[in-house]
């Protein structure tokens, strides 16, 4: 695959430690590869890390001999390559969904005085969320689902908290006005 990167042409591709990089041909003036910031090996081959955008854009060339980065081909419409299909989609959805109705199904238990049926629905709600968020990172159902469970997290906290002063404040003052009857 032969790169023309802006006016530097005849480029190959390489990983160099690891990281994707194009090598400039010999004979390119040192101004002109300084100028898009490649980068002298101790070989004495000039070489330029890709950014995530631009290797993006090369890769969506995939199966063409030449690729070409020019100013009229703007780089930064390739950050992000897609690659969710609608069945994934539905799946993470769906799991969601179940994990949404297993909360819900938690509070209707706690309405109906069976509360050891409430911590059981909480685990298998997140256990659901975890999923969607390990195997489906970029359903946004998911994402919102996981601030969701944060902030019902963070308020239960808080609750319990405030239960337990006033538990205190009760406790104490019962103490107190038992103390004088001795």
């Amino acid at each position: 695959m032969r790169i023309h990167f802006y006016d530097v042409k005849n480029c190959t591709f390489e990983m160099i430690q690891g990281v994707p990089a194009i090598i400039a041909p010999e004979g390119v003036d040192d101004e002109t590869l300084q100028r898009h910031y490649f980068i002298r090996m101790y070989d004495g081959r000039w070489f330029h890390y890709l950014t995530y955008e631009e290797y993006n854009y090369m890769m969506s060339f995939s199966g063409s001999d030449e690729v070409i980065f020019s100013f009229d081909r703007p780089v930064v419409n390739y950050g992000a390559v897609n690659n969710k299909s609608p069945e994934d989609e539905k799946k993470a959805n769906m799991l969601c969904g179940i994990s949404l109705g297993s909360i819900a199904l938690s509070l209707v238990m706690g309405t109906l005085e069976m509360p050891e049926m409430i911590m059981p629905c909480w685990i298998a709600s997140l256990v659901l969320m975890i999923i969607v968020r390990v195997k489906y990172p970029e359903n946004t159902f998911g994402k919102v689902l996981m601030i969701l469970y944060i902030i019902l997290g963070i308020l239960m906290l808080i609750g319990s908290v405030l239960f337990l002063i006033a538990c205190n404040a009760a406790l104490e003052e019962i103490l107190n006005s038992c103390s004088g009857l001795s």
